[in-house]
């Protein structure tokens, strides 16, 4: 618990920092595209911020940064409980694993504050204890309403349907989730064409035209996710870039499944579990895959994955679906430990030169 408010402390003061220096070109710019370009991927999220942001006659930026922090305080507290009422205390192992490490704790700030921690929320609430018709509903909005920002945040609706199956099937009894599920898993469809057909933009000035109007700085905003929409090389074409440059790439699977390995250490030693779960937590993580190829943030994405798969575990442990089949040693759980938290520390969430292995390694 110690460690969870000593991470939240990071996140906060990372969001006040972003706060004095006027925004970041990720962390908030990101939350601020817009529309004013056309139609665009992200906009009409960004959007929606601009128009509250009138409408309440406050800062978008304060907006922005508002929300983060009570996404990052719902998430931490939704955590904390989780691990409060684990019955295995080896599964605070979970916790150190990178997925959780480099989303919540801010030693990657890049990669911490982006707008999958909507869905990581819904997700980490979706997990906790109990759960009625109320909370499907809340979860699945958040998830739509994510989709609206970022394409990870629909190709987490998987996540979100396997959480409900694993954790909540006496829901799949009432004719009103299935109602709820089809109209999420529609929406969500409609949202992932749009994103699709309106990948990028010509011109990416208008955005930052309607920062400036609303007293916001263009040079703390607009060069980094607002300017990429307007960028014809990004995507595939810098991917591979990166791959060609960097010899180490083609060691990264061989890195992830050092970072994964407590959650399978921990998941091999389970018994009283659906047979299937295994499988449907593969299912909730595999479409993150489809950002491989088109998006530089590769730790980014396998964090995302990890932190689901993490989470799950912890909403099965909640429900004492993990119970203890063979005992972990000290000595194994401080390998898992290192080994974890060396990827943690050392995370970089792009294609580089370095690479992940060898980052651990050294």
């Amino acid at each position: 618990m110690a460690i969870l408010l000593l991470g939240f402390g990071l996140q906060l003061q990372i969001l006040w920092a972003s706060f004095l220096a006027g925004g970041h070109v990720w962390l908030q710019g990101d939350w601020l595209i817009s529309l004013a370009s056309g139609p665009v991927r992200r906009g009409a999220f960004g959007e929606l911020f601009l128009r509250i942001s009138d409408a309440l006659q406050i800062s978008p930026l304060s907006l922005v940064i508002g929300v983060q922090t009570t996404l990052v305080l719902s998430i931490y507290l939704g955590v904390a409980r989780l691990l409060w009422v684990q019955r295995r205390s080896v599964m605070a192992l979970v916790l150190f694993t990178p997925g959780i490490f480099a989303i919540l704790w801010g030693i990657d700030p890049i990669s911490a504050l982006r707008k999958e921690i909507i869905g990581l929320a819904a997700l980490v609430w979706l997990a906790q204890p109990g759960g009625n018709t109320a909370r499907l509903i809340l979860t699945g909005v958040m998830v739509l309403v994510g989709g609206l920002g970022h394409e990870i945040m629909i190709l987490m609706l998987p996540a979100w349907i396997v959480g409900v199956w694993l954790l909540h099937p006496h829901i799949f009894y009432r004719p009103i989730a299935w109602a709820v599920m089809g109209v999420v898993v529609f929406v969500a469809s409609v949202e992932l064409f749009y994103a699709v057909r309106n990948m990028r933009i010509e011109d990416a000035e208008p955005i930052c035209a309607a920062l400036t109007q609303r007293g916001l700085s263009q040079h703390a905003l607009c060069g980094g996710a607002i300017a990429w929409l307007a960028d014809p090389q990004n995507g595939t074409t810098k991917v591979w870039a990166a791959m060609q440059r960097s010899w180490t790439v083609w060691l990264l699977p061989v890195a992830w499944m050092i970072a994964a390995a407590p959650l399978w250490r921990i998941w091999n030693t389970s018994t009283s579990l659906r047979s299937n779960a295994g499988w449907l937590i593969l299912i909730a993580i595999a479409p993150i895959c489809l950002l491989y190829p088109v998006g530089l943030d590769w730790g980014r994405w396998f964090a995302v994955q990890v932190t689901i798969a993490a989470i799950l575990m912890l909403g099965l442990g909640a429900r004492n679906l993990l119970p203890k089949a063979s005992v972990i040693s000290p000595v194994e759980r401080v390998l898992w430990l290192i080994s974890s938290m060396s990827w943690g520390l050392l995370h970089d969430p792009i294609v580089t030169t370095q690479g992940f292995l060898v980052r651990i390694i050294g």
